[in-house]
């Protein structure tokens, strides 16, 4: 002990203070081990009774913070990808929910000084869509299996029918302003998405886009040339991945439906949440093996 902590000790006794001392710091030092304890967990919902306790002050934050959820209006010709693996054998639905702020401000300057409409398609845990709402954008998710919302896991407690909603991505869906106004997106993402898609179904997935995309949007998101967890592509019936086709096929489908993927578009890598390697859900995409690539697209009408 140090002559300065003896003589602080000696002042605080003198006064009958060196017991509530103590105890004020045997209190810190607890406060201090459970929050080092908070910050070094992977995910706030390693456990139920964690997740409840972090949607609880997420929920208090969001309303102390005077945020409003101005619900948007949505219809869908079919509620949920009822004939999907993703569905029936709920996986990633059931465990993902990225977040990502730098992904949100990569956004802010690609299309500086603008409130920004986003949609994320396959949107699972919907923590894309609670960061882009947090930054004070008006955000919305589309997911294929209801396991989220019926579970009320992740932020489906917080968002469910106001930004986040079940549909068939690849049938025809609308999303509007409270006032019906359609809703136009300057970004939609699709990540770890686009193989879950059948061939025969991918037209009508971009044309979904394309009905929510601004002229001058971006169309950002990953493609997976590989099936899923080993899975051998002659029984893409069974897999989750139902089109494992390499990128160049991608390039192609992307140009027959009215896109542009760009070779440059300002983004980093780190940029992109998922299969940069940084995200603990998602793969590193840029490995030399290039079985799976981030994609930035636009409209076909936007080439020079």
């Amino acid at each position: 002990m140090s002559l300065k902590t003896r003589w602080r000790r000696l002042a605080l006794s003198l006064f009958g203070w060196g017991e509530r001392f103590d105890r004020l710091e045997a209190g810190l030092a607890r406060l201090q081990a459970g929050l080092d304890d908070l910050v070094s967990r992977r995910e706030p919902e390693e456990s139920p009774l964690g997740e409840l306790r972090y949607r609880d002050l997420l929920s208090l934050s969001l309303k102390s913070s005077g945020l409003r959820l101005e619900g948007l209006l949505f219809q869908a010709e079919r509620p949920l990808a009822a004939d999907s693996r993703d569905h029936r054998e709920p996986r990633g639905t059931k465990a993902d929910n990225t977040r990502s702020p730098r992904f949100v401000f990569a956004c802010e300057r690609m299309f500086p000084g603008v409130r920004l409409n986003f949609l994320d398609l396959g949107c699972a845990g919907g923590g894309l869509v609670l960061d882009f709402l947090l930054r004070g954008h008006l955000a919305a998710g589309v997911e294929g299996s209801d396991y989220s919302r019926l579970d009320q896991r992740a932020e489906w407690r917080l968002l469910s029918d106001l930004a986040l909603f079940t549909a068939d991505a690849a049938r025809p869906f609308e999303i509007a302003l409270a006032d019906g106004t359609p809703f136009l997106v300057h970004v939609v993402t699709a990540w770890e998405f686009m193989e879950h898609i059948g061939e025969g179904d991918l037209p009508g997935l971009f044309q979904n886009v394309t009905r929510h995309l601004r002229e001058d949007g971006r169309f950002i998101g990953s493609l997976s040339t590989r099936p899923a967890d080993g899975d051998r592509p002659e029984s893409s019936a069974g897999n989750y991945h139902r089109t494992v086709r390499p990128y160049e096929w991608w390039r192609e489908k992307f140009e027959e439906n009215g896109f542009a993927i760009l070779e440059e578009h300002g983004l980093r890598a780190e940029d992109f949440c998922r299969g940069n390697g940084l995200n603990p859900y998602a793969a590193d995409f840029g490995k030399p093996d290039r079985d799976c690539r981030l994609f930035v697209a636009e409209k076909r009408l936007n080439r020079q």
